[in-house]
């Protein structure tokens, strides 16, 4: 839980549920999902929009490999 813990403190509250949703989505299907802003928006309870800014927010914060 540390390193989810740690990774959830940085991130805005949009973004930090639409991260730990997409973890459980890829859990449930054992790989990659293909789960869009707006089908985040319904498994979520945001708007599309809100689901949509917070999926950006989390690929730009992502660390350049």
């Amino acid at each position: 839980p540390s390193a989810l813990l740690g990774a959830l403190s940085g991130l805005q509250p949009d973004e930090g549920l639409i991260y730990v949703t997409v973890l459980l989505r890829i859990y449930e299907t054992g790989g990659p999902i293909t789960d869009t802003a707006r089908t985040l928006a319904r498994r979520t309870g945001l708007t599309e929009r809100r689901a949509g800014a917070a999926i950006e927010g989390l690929a730009e914060a992502r660390p350049n490999p």
